[in-house]
């Protein structure tokens, strides 16, 4: 493969023959021809600099070695090169690459192409039986806690290498993504050595490391870690610790000194937070109530209430199920009965600029939740979300509209006593001129509510009809469509009730 070509054809050429090429890997023999070819092609590429057509060659050719090892995952002689060469393999170019100076060899310090490695790692790792897994936890933890090069035969390097210093430089640093991705991915059996420093290393990058790779790594390495970790008194020390320092610094006077250092933390305390929801572990309660107090805060009120999304929403790089994550059944309705009653607390206490912190928090919470634990608590929940169409966040906005759309389906009763709130709010956000997706959904929700019981909507049809004219001339089409559908069925609601 020629890594010189330009743009045009040459790298539309360059890309096809790489995706050609993952999908012929299917036999072994080919494996073991293909991706070593992918390999040098790769570092043929980390010699011309970071431009952004190496880059994307890269990525592309990282995407199409991920291919191959998911396609043979299951062939015993395909996974043995995965883990005892190919692997190895990329941790020292990445290592080496790391402790490079010149300016013109980037390409793979850069982070999308430290994510695309990582993703491959964690997809031969998460495969490994015990034992094979419990060797390659022995000389990761060596490598990046002691900065043993020898345990993959790294030689011939003079420069320290340590990942897990906050005072390295940040090309090192941020390689922590890759050893999030080997030891957050083995199964609950395997024992991870040395675990006690390594936390203490993690818990001081994500805090206090201003590279946003590294810090966002260390926070997800951590909470891994902590989520397959046996119950006991080690553990509970351990939160002790990470608790109170994480929850000083964000108790700390609020400053241009430490805004980073704050926002750091807490995203460190979200995904400590759903480690332990997910495992169902009793200090998640308690992280989960001061969670919600930093609802007040005026600078991080809005990042913790959108940290519910963090909590509840399935994560790609680590506490997932293909990573052996300790997932009890049924913690999404756990963390929604403990939750809610605070949000709806907070809410009624809280003063109007600080009220859409804990609609938002409400928002993610509806959306993750089954529609039959919804339903028992959605009555004392409907005037939240009708104040959530009065707010100006066109995001938490969206979220309500579709919340209310499914429920006219599902809850017609409920909502039908309403209307009187709703209907009017809605037609205003029909002429929503900001946001194009807000006028569609608001459209939607004003035509499906012609199903309610027809003597609650009826009295609304000339008012209606009347604010939906001239939307019919609105400036994009798909809205023009919206209203089109949507004054049609109010137009018909006197000629059948529905």
């Amino acid at each position: 493969m020629d890594a010189t070509g330009g743009q045009g054809s040459n790298q539309v050429t360059a890309e096809s023959l790489l995706s050609s090429l993952a999908s012929l890997a299917v036999h072994q023999d080919i494996v073991m021809a293909t991706v070593p070819a992918m390999i040098d092609y790769l570092q043929k590429l980390n010699k011309q600099g970071n431009t952004e057509t190496s880059l994307n060659r890269a990525i592309s050719c990282l995407h199409c070695i991920n291919c191959v090892v998911s396609a043979n995952s299951d062939n015993d002689q395909c996974l043995q090169y995965f883990h005892g060469i190919l692997l190895p393999q990329l941790l020292q170019i990445t290592v080496k690459q790391s402790l490079e100076d010149s300016p013109e060899n980037l390409i793979l310090q850069n982070g999308q192409c430290v994510n695309s490695i990582a993703c491959l790692c964690r997809n031969i790792t998460q495969i490994l039986d015990d034992r094979i897994a419990s060797e390659l936890i022995g000389s990761t933890v060596s490598l990046f806690l002691d900065g043993d090069l020898s345990s993959f035969n790294l030689t011939n390097i003079n420069l320290p290498f340590k990942p897990l210093e906050v005072t390295s430089p940040w090309q090192q640093t941020q390689l922590v993504s890759l050893l999030m991705s080997i030891i957050c991915s083995v199964r609950i059996s395997v024992n991870i050595t040395k675990i006690t420093p390594l936390l203490d290393h993690l818990l001081s990058l994500a805090l206090y490391c201003d590279n946003q790779l590294t810090y966002l790594s260390s926070a997800k390495c951590y909470a891994g870690l902590v989520n397959k970790m046996t119950p006991g008194d080690e553990l509970n020390k351990l939160l002790d610790k990470s608790m109170q320092s994480s929850w000083k610094l964000l108790q700390d006077e609020i400053s241009d000194q430490n805004s980073d250092v704050r926002l750091r933390t807490l995203t460190f305390w979200l995904w400590l937070t759903k480690s332990l929801v997910l495992r169902a572990h009793p200090k998640s309660v308690e992280m989960t109530t001061k969670l919600v107090e930093l609802f007040e805060d005026c600078h991080l009120g809005q990042t913790a209430a959108d940290g519910f999304y963090i909590i509840l929403s399935e994560s790609t790089d680590v506490l997932n199920k293909d990573m052996h994550a300790d997932i009890k059944m049924m913690y999404k309705q756990r963390f929604f009965m403990q939750t809610l009653p605070k949000i709806v607390q907070g809410f009624e206490k809280s003063d109007s600029e600080r009220k859409p912190h804990y609609l938002s928090a409400l928002s993610h919470l509806l959306h993750f939740i089954p529609k039959q634990v919804l339903l028992s608590e959605l009555p004392p929940l409907m005037p939240m979300l009708v104040q959530s169409l009065y707010c100006q966040q066109a995001s938490l906005t969206l979220s309500t509209m579709n919340t209310l759309y499914a429920l006219v389906h599902d809850a017609p009763a409920i909502l039908s006593k309403d209307v009187d709130s709703l209907l009017p709010q809605l037609l205003k956000l029909c002429e929503y001129q900001s946001n194009m997706k807000v006028r569609i959904a608001a459209l939607q929700c004003v035509g499906v509510m012609t199903t309610l019981p027809h003597h609650n909507v009826y009295p609304y049809q000339k008012q209606v009809l009347r604010q939906l004219g001239p939307i019919l001339d609105d400036k994009k089409r798909l809205v023009r469509k919206e209203a089109v559908t949507a004054r049609n069925e109010w137009f018909l609601l006197g000629s059948t009730e529905k």
